[in-house]
């Protein structure tokens, strides 16, 4: 390639290119800014879930800038540069909701409105200049609100925020994982939340057998030992059940009396002993540990975990239960390290107060005759200069010691 020819190819491949000159302005017109916010409203369903825009709704809200003719200044907005300018409205927005929520690091006593702005005043300029050097993006706003924060908020989708929230780091939990809470209590042999502990209920519903667990099997051969019969009784009497066996270590305390058992029809189960007396009867389940467990009504005197424990159910901490703990636990230790290293009240007088002293003294020993008022304002003077003067005047204790002292105070002034 010859050097005409390098010429005439790099003649041609710069001709297409935008000058420096030609830059996309969005400052010297301040509407192009207004009407992109405008159509962007027209198009809001398609911005993405984090306030971002795709290139095909940057080069449709390009075409629609051109449609309102050629710029005042500068080059025909381009999809590159209006993605630009919506990511600093969008900075722009982020960082005034963050202050009107009183949670932007930093704006700590600076409080913004749509009216007002920031209000600054020539009084608070100072403070304010050291604080836009640290975040420029409130510049503008010093004295006046921002005109399209609310065209911006309504264009950005709302962010959900809460422990709830899908997080795509997180899979889904699985269906065993998932307990409703009302199945988990019965389990548990807990209430459940709409338990009303205002309203307990009576003995008879404690001792409702289609509502109890069987015992395991492992109980009933351990307790094989014990029996049941029951005395020949018409279906009609409602009596209370006769324990055989023994039931010492179920058995309530003295004070409280066992609620009466229904003898109706029950299916019988192994707990069941039959009896040539009652072998044409239903049998009836063991229901003393039931009685005695703290679910089934009846008050203990003394705790008796062995043989009828409470429930095992652990209560559960939240995430934020745990770090309002943790920051309460700081917050103490914090005050306790601030209130030992907290500067204390000295006891010793201060400057001015034994300047005043000594000055009060010198007044005293001119009224007494051993100083004159030419004297005396010369200490005035020589205490106002030497606070150490000052306190070695006060620390004679009579007036001839002190007059001694003002000579030579005196002397070296």
């Amino acid at each position: 390639m010859t050097p005409l020819q390098s010429r005439l190819y790099l003649v041609i491949y710069t001709s297409g290119m935008p000058s420096r000159g030609e830059a996309c302005d969005w400052t010297f017109d301040p509407t192009d800014k207004t009407a992109l916010v405008v159509y962007f409203k027209t198009i809001k369903d398609k911005i993405g879930q984090g306030g971002s825009w795709d290139q095909t709704s940057l080069e449709s809200a390009a075409a629609h800038m051109a449609e309102r003719g050629p710029p005042l200044k500068g080059a025909p907005k381009t999809a590159n540069s209006i993605k630009g300018v919506w990511a600093g409205m969008k900075k722009i927005h982020d960082a005034l909701v963050l202050v009107l929520a009183k949670r932007y690091p930093g704006a700590s006593g600076w409080t913004y409105d749509q009216d007002k702005g920031f209000s600054i005043t020539h009084d608070s300029r100072t403070e304010w200049n050291a604080f836009v050097k640290q975040h420029s993006v409130f510049k503008p706003f010093a004295t006046r609100g921002w005109d399209l924060f609310d065209d911006v908020k309504d264009i950005l989708p709302t962010c959900a925020r809460g422990v709830h929230v899908f997080n795509a780091a997180i899979p889904p939990a699985t269906p065993s994982q998932v307990i409703d809470d009302a199945s988990q209590s019965q389990q548990l042999h807990l209430p459940s939340d709409d338990f009303d502990y205002n309203d307990p209920p009576s003995p008879s519903q404690l001792l409702d057998t289609s509502q109890s667990q069987p015992f395991s099997d492992y109980w009933f051969q351990t307790q094989s030992q014990i029996s049941q019969p029951i005395s020949n009784q018409s279906q009609t009497q409602s009596q209370p059940s006769q324990l055989v066996g023994d039931w010492s270590h179920l058995a309530p305390p003295p004070q409280h009396h066992l609620p009466a058992l229904p003898l109706g029809p029950v299916p019988v189960t192994p707990a069941t002993v039959a009896t040539p007396a009652t072998a044409a009867r239903p049998a009836v389940p063991l229901p003393a540990v039931a009685l005695q467990t703290p679910a089934g009504g009846v008050k203990r005197a003394a705790s008796d975990e062995l043989q009828t424990p409470w429930t095992a159910k652990k209560g559960k901490t939240s995430g934020p239960d745990a770090l309002l703990a943790i920051g309460g636990s700081v917050e103490r230790v914090s005050d306790a390290i601030r209130e030992c290293f907290k500067p204390q009240k000295s006891s010793a007088v201060s400057l001015t107060k034994q300047i005043e002293r000594a000055r009060q003294l010198a007044i005293e020993d001119q009224e007494l005759g051993t100083l004159t008022p030419r004297e005396r304002a010369t200490l005035n003077l020589i205490f106002s200069k030497d606070s150490r003067a000052a306190d070695a005047y006060v620390a004679e204790r009579t007036a001839a010691d002190r007059a001694q002292l003002a000579e030579i105070l005196i002397e070296r002034f």
